[in-house]
């Protein structure tokens, strides 16, 4: 399993986050960071090194929030990111309020979920022509538990959530 999330919350395009580790700083040199976990981010052009940043506690935790009634195929976040006419344009959108039919029970997603290592592959390839954006991660996602075991499907679950609340909410907040 990688994590993944949404570096700015004004996007929708997820990116893996790799790398993580401890920041030790020599004694002497020991700073306000000295301690800390840190991971990395690839920028999508490919032409700059990774950027770190630091993993705070935040970064663990769930949100509570009231996901999608559906985002099946005929649903219509689904239309709105796969009609034919406006689909290169609303890929970099978030799905509009209006759009949604919201399910009114509030469910935990986790603020940066784990993908399989497989689909964090396909992320990757993709991150320097044009990246993956949480619409796209979902539908990897419904791709890789097709005809998987129970088991793989409900670990796999937590990271399909996350990615149908970050294409149709651009703010990002457990209320």
């Amino acid at each position: 399993m990688v994590a993944v999330g949404i570096i700015k919350n004004n996007t929708p395009y997820v990116q893996l986050i790799h790398s993580f580790g401890q920041f030790k700083a020599p004694p002497r040199d020991e700073d306000e960071h000295h301690g800390k976990y840190i991971a990395a981010v690839v920028d999508r052009a490919g032409n700059v090194d990774s950027y770190f940043f630091i993993i705070d506690e935040d970064n663990k935790k769930w949100q509570n929030v009231n996901l999608p009634t559906s985002c099946e195929e005929e649903s219509p976040v689904a239309k709105f990111f796969e009609d034919e006419d406006v689909r290169h344009t609303n890929r970099r959108e978030f799905c509009p309020a209006a759009n949604i039919t919201w399910n009114g029970e509030k469910t935990w997603i986790p603020i940066m979920p784990m993908v399989p290592a497989e689909v964090g592959y396909k992320i990757a390839k993709r991150q320097t022509t044009g990246g993956t954006t949480a619409w796209e991660l979902l539908l990897l996602l419904v791709e890789y538990i097709n005809g998987r075991s129970t088991a793989v499907v409900n670990l796999v679950q937590p990271a399909m959530k996350y990615a149908a609340y970050a294409a149709t909410v651009e703010k990002r907040s457990p209320n």
